[in-house]
């Protein structure tokens, strides 16, 4: 349990004083306007009647909810208790939210390019079966190139008995939101306490591309579930050794790197808890155990891979992305415009023309990607959240920097497209949920300004096309 008494005479005058202030929920609505400027200032999007309506919502919500009575607060607050005191009827509000908000969303968003490679291998798998799965990998170049199978075999079987819409697919996909949105909250009840898991789950809510990708034909969402999953089952691991529990670890870690590579991110998270604490060094031959499991899971589709002939390729796009090497959709328009001239590009021109496009993709996704995903609103509380844990040390603190931090400098390295940090999104909702626990004076307020922040954030994006890219040439 976290002893709030302890941490407050560790925590700046300044910032008890904001948060006492309600001076936060003029800060968030100042970042939701700010952005809107600067996506009509950039040209992001022409549909500024839209902008126009979103601005004027956002100024009607912010003081709305400046101006909510105590006493609905404090109603709010015994249904919150009320539910806490009772996990089912915790689970079932989370297992209703989650599931209305994606339905309705997954109906209504617009498709997304790697929806669509996805959706025509599953179709040729639900028409063919089995045999489909090597005709999907012949004829999709985005499946044979990068992907393993196990998301595109089910989104197969799915249309196969449903049939061919992609908005039962995408069903598909809520139901791994709503689990996401469950494992969030029980990893913030195990490393911390029941409060913080409900608050961290409201939080990860409140990130609009937890929605958009939760409610999409990919395979995303899917990889966030399993990889969180996975850090739960080995905290409880850790309390309880036992060879069942490390064997579905495997099994949980194996079916993530059958739906996609970057869950190997897994192995050195969970190798940097083993060295940083020695609760996790005592359990570090389960955790061997459950790495064998995984990889004699993931050998399977390996031996497949070479049956078909594709996994020289996948491998050498592996390497390319170890290398900062690798043709990323968004640049490959303009290097083959870049090198169209009488004399071919010698292999060193290309390198240095892909690195700098690498270069730049980072940056669009550190300055613009990344806060529309997260919401630009969380940035502060993120940041603020991050010192935090880094002043305390606490070891339940310490677990959450190394999620994100791995995940985040690995990926930013070697492929910095915002959809892939999605991994560390959960941990990111329990440190803001356990700032907000730190400063409970005004959490409901924030909570509910972030979620109506959230509603616009997808008004906005369910018809998205970014049509200006800041820091990228644009095709």
């Amino acid at each position: 349990m976290l002893q709030r008494n302890i941490i407050l005479k560790y925590s700046p005058g300044v910032l008890e004083w904001v948060f006492q202030t309600r001076i936060w929920l003029f800060l968030l609505v100042a970042l939701q306007l700010l952005w809107f400027l600067v996506m009509a200032w950039t040209r992001a999007t022409t549909n500024v009647d839209k902008l126009i309506f979103l601005t004027i919502l956002t100024i009607i919500n912010g003081v709305l909810v400046s101006l909510l009575p105590d006493k609905f607060i404090s109603r709010l607050r015994n249904l919150i208790s009320w539910l806490l005191e009772k996990e089912k009827r915790l689970f079932l509000a989370l297992i209703l939210i989650a599931f209305i908000v994606g339905t309705i969303y997954a109906y209504s968003q617009r498709v997304w390019v790697d929806e669509e490679s996805s959706f025509l291998a599953a179709k040729i798998i639900a028409n063919q079966g089995v045999e489909g799965v090597a005709t999907s990998y012949r004829n999709v170049p985005w499946l044979r190139d990068q992907h393993p199978p196990l998301v595109i075999l089910v989104y197969g079987l799915i249309l196969h008995v449903f049939g061919a819409n992609l908005f039962f697919a995408r069903l598909f996909s809520v139901l791994f939101f709503t689990a996401t949105l469950l494992t969030t909250y029980l990893l913030g009840r195990e490393l911390y306490n029941q409060e913080i898991g409900f608050f961290a789950v409201f939080f990860f809510l409140s990130f609009p591309l937890v929605t958009r990708l939760g409610s999409a034909a990919m395979m995303d969402i899917q990889l966030t579930f399993f990889f969180s999953l996975a850090i739960l089952l080995t905290l409880h691991l850790r309390k309880r050794p036992s060879s069942w529990l490390s064997l579905v670890i495997g099994v949980i870690i194996g079916l993530g790197l059958l739906t996609k590579y970057i869950m190997f991110l897994i192995f050195p998270v969970l190798l940097s808890f083993a060295i940083v604490s020695p609760t996790f060094r005592k359990i570090k031959y389960h955790l061997l155990g459950a790495a064998l499991v995984s990889v004699c899971l993931f050998a399977i589709w390996l031996i497949y891979a070479f049956q078909i002939g594709i996994l020289s390729g996948q491998i050498q796009r592996i390497v390319d992305y170890a290398g900062i090497n690798y043709l990323i959709n968004d640049i490959e328009p303009i290097l083959s415009q870049e090198n169209t001239g009488s004399q071919p590009p010698s292999p060193e021109d290309n390198s240095e023309i892909i690195q700098t496009r690498i270069y730049q993709l980072g940056v669009e996704s550190l300055l613009t990607r990344i806060p529309s995903s997260i919401g630009i609103y969380h940035i502060p509380m993120l940041l603020i959240a991050g010192i935090l844990l880094l002043r305390n040390r606490e070891q339940p603190g310490l677990i959450l920097v190394i999620w994100i931090a791995i995940v985040f400098v690995i990926l930013f390295l070697t492929l910095p497209d915002h959809r892939y940090l999605l991994m560390t999104f959960p941990a990111i909702a329990i440190a803001i949920a356990r700032l907000f626990y730190q400063y409970p004076q005004n959490s409901e307020r924030v909570i509910i300004l972030s979620l109506l922040s959230w509603i616009g954030a997808l008004y906005l994006f369910v018809d998205w096309h970014r049509e200006i890219l800041l820091f990228l040439p644009n095709p």
